[in-house]
């Protein structure tokens, strides 16, 4: 359950445009990646997301059009901050 405590920063590594969704890479020292499975949620700076890759420093998810048009997810960039929790 999300407590809405922030528990790790993490920096976007990557932005791949799939039609007019995105999958977002994620790096971060902060979280224990490697106990994670893929399909387990993690929010990204308030917004719950879905671990499609995971990797001991990162995670890749995919953020749908709608996700990016109504956050603050769709003004992000490659170095861009990012809040995290599990």
């Amino acid at each position: 359950m999300f407590t809405g405590i922030i528990q790790a920063k993490g920096n976007i590594t990557a932005l791949e445009k799939r039609g007019g969704d995105v999958r977002l890479s994620v790096k971060s020292s902060g979280l224990p990646f490697s106990s994670y499975e893929v399909g387990e949620s993690i929010a990204v700076n308030g917004v719950c997301l879905t671990a499609v890759v995971l990797r001991d420093d990162g995670f890749d998810t995919d953020v749908s059009v709608e996700t990016l048009d109504v956050t603050n997810l769709g003004r992000l960039a490659v170095g861009s901050p990012v809040n995290l929790e599990p």
